[in-house]
């Protein structure tokens, strides 16, 4: 497994999958993957070949190439329920084939959480003690960043700080970060990349400096501490 786990689309009917790509990183990153059977090694899946691309594709031999958010994706992987609500209107993927549910045994309370932009410093244990993965779902504005286009998922790999001339905030401040590390699934030859931010305390979310993307929720997976026994499928 990689230190970064990124997976990618492929853009042969995939082109909605960047929250199952996202979902398939922090499961990597949180030791889900591997305690479920996906490895580097093992499960040859048509041409997947990192652990991360073959959960991800097991996720696109289960739903519909449609937008999604990462926490429903991996609570379906961990307990094969798919709990976004029945009454929600929007073109949201569904399940075509039954699955997930591989640590039916584990409760979620507390191990998965999910939070607003203003809790981005809460990631910084994560990636320090290495204790679980972080995610952000952002949503990608009109060049005036007054209209939500679409919503969008990044796998969320470092926080950090640069001074900036005449800033002052002390660490617990959202203003004190402005910089991060993430890996997009939609840019298929990217690594690991760094983003300028800055938190806008009037919506209360951070801007990207050269993106038209604003972040409005962190997802929080901890690690799979103890050792469970996955129900595969």
């Amino acid at each position: 497994m990689s230190n970064f786990p990124n997976a990618k689309k492929d853009w042969d009917a995939d082109q909605r999958f960047c929250w199952a790509a996202v979902a398939s990183n922090a499961l990597t990153a949180a030791g889900y993957a591997e305690a479920a059977g996906f490895t580097d090694d093992t499960l040859d899946m048509e041409n997947a070949k990192t652990a991360e691309s073959k959960v991800f594709q097991y996720f696109k031999n289960h739903f519909e190439n449609k937008g999604g958010y990462p926490i429903y994706g991996v609570r379906w992987f961990m307990t094969g329920k798919y709990d976004i609500p029945d009454e929600w209107t929007m073109d949201v993927s569904r399940i075509i084939e039954p699955g997930g549910g591989f640590f039916p045994d584990i409760s979620l309370s507390g191990k998965i959480r999910q939070f607003p932009a203003s809790a981005l410093r809460l990631c910084k244990p994560y990636f320090s003690n290495k204790s679980g993965a972080c995610a952000i779902k952002v949503g990608i504005y009109n060049t005036n960043n007054n209209q939500l286009l679409q919503n969008h998922a990044l796998s969320l790999y470092s926080v950090g700080h640069e001074d900036e001339d005449g800033q002052e905030y002390d660490e617990n401040d959202p203003r004190y970060y402005n910089i991060i590390t993430c890996c997009n699934p939609d840019v298929v030859d990217e690594g690991v990349k760094f983003f300028r931010i800055f938190y806008d305390t009037k919506t209360r979310k951070y801007l990207f400096l050269d993106e038209p993307w604003k972040i409005h929720h962190i997802l929080f997976l901890d690690s799979l501490i103890e050792k469970h026994e996955a129900s595969f499928h």
